[in-house]
């Protein structure tokens, strides 16, 4: 049997030319699948990114709002902020006053940055320190301590004692009186005055 290529050619180079076409669409389709898929990875990953900054953010609020009374607390008592020495001074006096002591001397150094052994404090807060010298001549034991309690309860700040000594002026033969004004103890106490500063 004889072909007759002549006939055939047209009908061969349409069917070429249709595969060609054919192929030419399943290789764009297959692109264009690849690309939707890409744009569809790109666009889940950053709903991914955009919930976990979302949960971030939830979480931090939550945060916020737990700490809020105790930060407002806190700034509102003198530890947070700026350090409030005529807090301190006004007390003092008041105590004093109350206290009718004999004789009442401070004196406050400059403020400096807190050594704080074993505690790493990053970011934006620094912890600093003021000492006052507090000396006090008082009638008893028992005024001297409510002179350091009182300074705590009333005064905007934080203080611990380093050091405080109680030394005795009454002579064992005399016989201790009471009239205002009277002392048979002096009181000489290192207070560390402590406020902590956030930058904004």
């Amino acid at each position: 049997m004889r072909i007759d290529w002549q006939l055939l050619r047209f009908p061969l180079i349409m069917l070429i030319a249709s595969l060609l076409v054919s192929v030419g669409i399943i290789a764009w389709l297959k692109h264009y699948s690849d690309q939707r898929q890409l744009v569809f990875e790109n666009t889940q990953g950053a709903y991914r990114q955009a919930l976990q900054r979302y949960d971030n953010a939830r979480r931090d609020k939550n945060l916020y709002r737990q700490y809020l009374d105790s930060f407002s607390a806190y700034q509102q008592e003198g530890v947070i902020g700026e350090e409030q020495r005529l807090s301190w001074i006004e007390q003092l006096q008041a105590i004093n006053k109350k206290l009718k002591l004999g004789s009442m001397h401070y004196e406050i150094s400059p403020q400096s940055d807190a050594a704080l052994p074993g505690l790493t404090i990053r970011g934006n807060i620094s912890v600093k320190v003021s000492q006052m010298t507090l000396s006090a001549a008082v009638l008893h034991e028992a005024d001297a301590l409510t002179l350091l309690d009182q300074l705590g309860a009333g005064a905007q700040g934080y203080f611990s004692i380093k050091q405080c000594d109680m030394i005795s002026r009454i002579n064992r033969a005399e016989k201790p009186r009471y009239y205002p004004g009277a002392s048979y103890i002096d009181m000489d106490c290192v207070l560390d005055w402590y406020s902590v500063e956030v930058k904004s």
